[in-house]
């Protein structure tokens, strides 16, 4: 399974992205600023590249949830329910809805998203997700046309707790 986040130009201290699975829109993002210089903790982006995804159980949330794994100067990256920058350290929050503060409806695009990995994993996929900058790279371009509207996901056909699924990466991050 491949995931792509497309990130906006990060304004008003917070980025918003688009988040496609296997090509399709399904949801919208939140995460901090994007940043070319160092690393400012709990108000920065993590860096664009290409990131296996898990799921493994949060300390912090006190349940599973999607990872990406070897994030440089990062560690407990979490796809997770929020819907400002505030609610965000460095993770990235999912919403069915965006306006210019954040995103709305994140439980739901969560619970949405993480069936569908947890399905990819029990088919014993891989999954990997690739964060994109504005401009299309890692370049800090900005990108000049807004984007689309993203379409409402289709309800997945796999279970909608990984738990459920047989054969999902279970951990504990650290």
């Amino acid at each position: 399974m491949n995931i792509e986040l497309r990130r906006d130009p990060s304004r008003d201290g917070w980025t918003r992205g688009q988040l496609r699975i296997d090509g399709d829109v399904v949801c919208w993002t939140c995460e901090d600023v994007i940043r070319d210089g160092p690393r400012v903790a709990h108000e920065t982006a993590i860096p664009p590249g290409r990131y296996a995804v898990v799921i493994t159980r949060s300390r912090r949330f006190g349940r599973v949830l999607p990872e990406l794994l070897r994030v440089d100067q990062f560690s407990g990256v979490r796809l997770h329910p929020g819907n400002t920058q505030h609610d965000t350290s460095g993770c990235v929050l999912l919403g069915l809805d965006a306006d210019a503060r954040g995103v709305w409806r994140s439980r739901a695009a969560v619970e949405r998203v993480q069936a569908r990995i947890a399905a990819a994993l029990a088919r014993g996929e891989r999954v990997w997700m690739t964060v994109v900058n504005p401009g299309g790279s890692a370049d800090g371009m900005v990108r000049l046309v807004p984007p689309e509207t993203p379409a409402t996901p289709a309800t997945p056909e796999a279970a909608t707790t990984p738990a459920a699924v047989p054969g999902a990466v279970v951990g504990v991050d650290p």
